[in-house]
């Protein structure tokens, strides 16, 4: 099974635990200086695993969960991490705030950063 269908498995289990948000990158560009938030499609109802910005198709995982996952489907970790980076996720690491543009006030957390152009929307609202 490959890299990103494996992603695709994690997500659809971790369905109700994904924060599925319009980017704030437009709103931050337009605003006067206030903190602009957006309106989540879904908010995650037990514990926050993921942030997906179905607009530009960006998702932001905690490394975490998706490694506990991995575990418990005895999926090479590293090799899936490998194989997200040479495809065409891109994967990378970076530190950002999961709940920015939302009123959810978190601290900035490391992240796995992907492209996911395989992936549909996303929004319930259409």
């Amino acid at each position: 099974m490959g890299a990103e269908q494996l992603l695709s498995d994690y997500m659809a289990e971790n369905y109700n635990n994904i924060l599925r948000i319009k980017s704030t990158d437009d709103a931050r560009k337009q605003s006067t200086g206030l903190d602009h938030l957006i309106l989540p499609d879904a908010t995650p109802r037990m514990q926050l695993v993921a942030r997906y910005e179905y607009d530009i198709k960006k998702l932001y995982l905690l490394p975490k969960p998706f490694k506990m996952w991995c575990s418990k489907q005895q999926i090479d970790y590293s090799n899936t991490i490998e194989a997200l980076k040479s495809g065409r996720t891109k994967l990378k690491r970076e530190k950002i705030r999961l709940g920015r543009g939302t009123h959810m006030n978190m601290p900035a957390a490391d992240v796995l950063t992907l492209l996911c152009p395989f992936m549909d929307g996303g929004s319930d609202a259409g």
